[in-house]
This record gives structure tokens, C-alpha cells and sequence, in this order.
């Protein structure tokens, strides 16, 4: 009798063979990228409606910081976020999926005319006493969330300028670099610089950075000097010399200087100094692009505390770890000697110290 079943499996067993599809007819052509992008299309937006982002945003990379927070508080609430133009043409934001691979709904999606008028009708919350209670508290958000389903809120349209002042929890922020990929014009022209200058070898990226004002003005201390935030190559050698690194053979350096303080630009035109010099598109921020992707890849970074640019810079390379070999963590420069604390820094009121932290 057991012999007799055994046999009917075996038949079974080659009867759904038959019929069943070969393994290379479905997604074993797929690459990764393909494999994602089918995930995202299968799925629609989220019943519970949209999270907006409204009115001030900054440069690009502002608005990257921005997008990765609004992201966070839109899934927090159960909403597909529609992204800010711009963010949608230079970065594959269907990567960002896998932020929260488990959420049933797309998580972003780019804005359309009909999804902006929308918004601008919508709900809005604008003050931030209203808002920041929702956002820095688990309690907060989850009323929040609850009133905006009673009241069956389709669109909610929230100033960007909130979402620059806080940060996403730790998960979200890990996720959101490590699925964070420029696009595919940015990616190769960053891949064959890097293989044409550096090949295997091991390289280092410093990231120059004061375009607005004096250094001292943007970090709100009269006594920086300009090489705190853009930093001279002796600086640069001082800084590795403090942590021990490169002592016996120097490597490559590659500068991303956003066109920025001649004077420190030139201290590293040597031949051990590297720029992107090709040619590059205004409207897509393609040099900038191809600066942030090569850093993302060097071995040693060394950036400025005073920029955005360079903290996702850094996160970039911490959580997607691209290049192979040796990799140290990176370094965000300031003047540690005269100012070891972070008390003096003018940004934030009272009140924003009490809130700017996720609970």
C-alpha cells in the first residue's frame, strides 16, 4: 500500500511538471533592479490617502533630508508620501520600497498635476506646536493618524521645512542609504571615473563646503576659520595623521568641492588630488550627483559638520558599502579643540531641543 502511494506521488509530482512554468520563463531573466521595479508596479497607493510636502524646501540636498524624514512620518501614519519633483528625476525612489518591505502600499510616488491640486486643497498643518507633538511622540502620531481616518482625510499637506529640522529613527535612516542609488547616468559616469583613476586601489574623498556666507556665520561661531568647512589638504594630512591612517603610502584624494573656496580647491591640485571635471547637466545636478556617488564609494571620507551634503555622504557610504576592500568610517570635520560641545549651536529654540528627539 505504501508502494502504491509512493508510485501515485511520482505521478502526481510529474503531471504539475508538465504544466508548470520553467524557471527561466519568469524571473530568473530579472535582474535586482528589475525585480524591485515589478514589486513597486504590483502595488497600489495606500486607502488611508497622502502625506504632501508644501512650500519651502532649499537645495537638493535639503530636500533629500526632508524626503527621507517626510518618508518616516508618512509611514508612520500609513500614507504614501508624493515625493518633491526634483527628488523624483535624480534618484530611483522606487528603491525606497524596501524601506518598509513589509507596508501593503507604495510608499512614494512622484507628483502629478492632479495629485499637487489635490494637495493644495487638502488638509494642513502648518504650526509647528500643532505639529511637532504628533511628530516626536508614538502617542501623538497614533491620535493623529486616528483623527485624520475619522475624518476620512485623503490629503495632508505638511511644510518641508519641519522635516528638515528633525531626524527618522534609526531603522528608517539605515534603510533609506542603503536604497538610496542616483540614476543610472549618474552610477556609470561615477563607475568609470573611479576605474579609469583609482581602479582597485584604495581612495579617499574630502567634501569642501561653503557656498553660503563665511563658515563661521553657517555654524553661528564667530571664531571658525574657513578651513573648518572647507578644509585646506594640511588640514586634511592633520587629520590623518591624528587618526593614524595612510601614514606609510598616501592615497588618491578625490575632492567634491561644489565649485567652492578657490583658495582650498587649489591646495589639493596636485598629482595625488582628483576632480570631476566632465560635463554635466545644470537641471540634474549631475556634478554634484557624481561627487556624492564617488565619495559614497572611497575608502576614508573626511566631510563638514556644518553640511547636510556631507552627512549623507557619509551615511552613504556607512550603510550601503559598495567598494570592496578596506573601509573606514568617516570623519565629519569640525573645531573640536575650541568648542567641544554642541550647547552654542544657535539653530534650534528651546522648544525644538525638548522635541528633536523620536519617541
Amino acid at each position: 500500500k505504501i508502494w502504491e502511494e509512493s508510485i501515485e506521488e511520482e505521478k502526481l509530482a510529474a503531471d504539475f511538471a508538465k504544466e508548470a512554468a520553467p524557471y527561466v520563463h519568469a524571473f530568473a531573466k530579472c535582474d535586482e533592479n528589475s525585480i524591485h521595479h515589478q514589486k513597486y508596479f504590483r502595488l497600489g497607493d495606500s486607502p488611508e490617502g497622502y502625506l504632501c510636502m508644501r512650500d519651502r524646501y532649499g537645495r537638493l540636498n535639503n530636500k533629500l533630508q526632508e524626503m527621507v524624514n517626510a518618508l518616516w512620518f508618512a509611514h508612520e501614519l500609513d500614507r504614501t508620501l508624493i515625493l518633491d519633483w526634483e527628488i523624483a528625476r535624480v534618484y530611483d525612489y522606487i528603491m525606497w520600497q524596501n524601506v518598509f518591505p513589509h507596508a501593503k502600499y507604495r510608499v512614494a510616488i512622484v507628483p502629478t498635476q492632479h495629485n499637487k491640486r489635490l494637495c493644495s486643497d487638502g488638509a494642513k498643518i502648518d504650526s509647528k506646536s500643532e505639529l511637532y507633538p504628533f511628530m516626536f511622540s508614538s502617542s501623538g502620531r497614533k491620535a493623529l493618524k486616528q483623527r485624520l481616518h475619522k475624518n476620512n482625510t485623503m490629503y495632508l499637506g505638511v511644510d518641508a521645512y519641519h522635516f528638515f529640522r528633525m531626524e527618522a529613527d534609526y531603522s528608517t535612516m539605515r534603510g533609506f542609504y542603503a536604497n538610496l542609488w542616483p540614476a543610472k547616468l549618474i552610477t556609470e559616469k561615477a563607475e568609470r571615473f573611479i576605474e579609469k583613476y583609482f581602479g582597485d586601489s584604495p581612495y579617499m574623498a574630502v567634501h569642501l563646503r561653503d557656498l553660503e556666507g563665511s563658515c563661521s556665520a553657517r555654524m553661528k561661531r564667530s571664531h571658525y576659520k574657513s578651513t573648518t568647512c572647507s578644509p585646506e589638504k594640511n588640514t586634511t594630512l592633520e587629520i590623518l595623521k591624528q587618526v593614524g591612517l595612510f601614514q606609510d603610502k598616501m592615497v588618491p584624494i578625490f575632492v567634491a568641492s561644489d565649485f567652492q573656496k578657490q583658495r582650498a580647491r587649489h591646495s589639493y591640485m596636485d598629482d595625488n588630488g582628483y576632480f570631476y571635471r566632465g560635463n554635466c547637466s545644470v537641471h540634474l545636478h549631475e556634478c554634484a550627483m557624481i561627487d556624492f556617488e564617488i565619495v559614497s564609494r572611497s575608502n576614508f571620507f573626511i566631510g563638514v559638520f556644518a553640511s547636510s551634503a556631507s552627512r549623507t555622504m557619509a551615511r552613504t557610504r556607512e550603510f550601503r558599502r559598495v567598494r570592496k576592500g578596506i573601509f573606514y568610517p568617516s570623519i565629519l570635520h569640525w573645531d573640536k579643540s575650541k568648542n567641544p560641545t554642541l550647547e552654542d549651536y544657535e539653530t534650534f529654540s528651546e522648544f525644538d531641543r525638548d522635541f528633536l528627539k523620536i519617541k
